[in-house]
């Protein structure tokens, strides 16, 4: 099986392979809805990572639980509802972002159970040599809307999507402003209907 560049990234940025992997054997066919989410205030952290205010985190997933796009679990990854939005042509210089809601269908209730969720925006640039630039910011975020870790990425491609390097920035300059600015842009995002 081949994966997308995306897809590997959060493989590792998230450290969810044996997690993944459970979650998929517990799928069943795709739920009628979501088991009840409760957002809490996060405990505080020994290192400090972003929290989303908890009315914000709130509405961000009921937005995804009403309009995004449902991907069943398998081997590979959890089940997930996704919004996507890519502003500019993806030919030319555009942004792409999307937040995800991972989680299981459980067999007893065949409710969809959300575990956590990833916000991942990227601005694809094309530099001096015609090459892909994009520049990736990722959040892995607890369902109470505390960060649980950030990651922020250069990635040079050919136009055909061969990587040709990466360059690991870290989230500690810009992270706070970043994760806030993704926090703000999806909660009044409005899905295409």
């Amino acid at each position: 099986m081949t994966i997308s560049r995306r897809a590997a990234a959060r493989l590792v940025f998230a450290g969810l392979v044996l997690l993944a992997g459970a979650a998929a054997r517990a799928q069943v066919a795709a739920p009628a809805r979501w088991a009840a989410t409760e957002v809490k205030t996060p405990k505080s952290s020994p290192i400090p990572m972003p929290t989303a205010p908890a009315d914000a985190w709130t509405a961000i997933l009921e937005n995804v639980r009403d309009n995004g796009k449902y991907v069943e679990g398998d081997e590979t990854f959890p089940a997930r509802f996704s919004l996507e939005d890519v502003r500019g042509s993806t030919a030319a210089a555009h942004t792409e972002d999307e937040v995800s809601v991972l989680g299981a269908v459980a067999e007893d209730d065949g409710l969809f159970h959300p575990l956590f969720a990833e916000i991942v925006s990227e601005n694809w640039t094309i530099d001096a040599k015609g090459d892909w630039r994009i520049e990736q910011w990722m959040f892995l975020v607890r369902i109470d809307g505390s960060a649980r870790d950030g990651m922020h990425n250069i990635l040079h491609e050919t136009p055909d999507r061969h990587v040709l390097g990466e360059e690991k920035l870290g989230i500690s300059d810009g992270g706070q402003a970043h994760f806030d600015a993704l926090i703000e842009r999806w909660t009044k995002y409005v899905a295409p209907k």
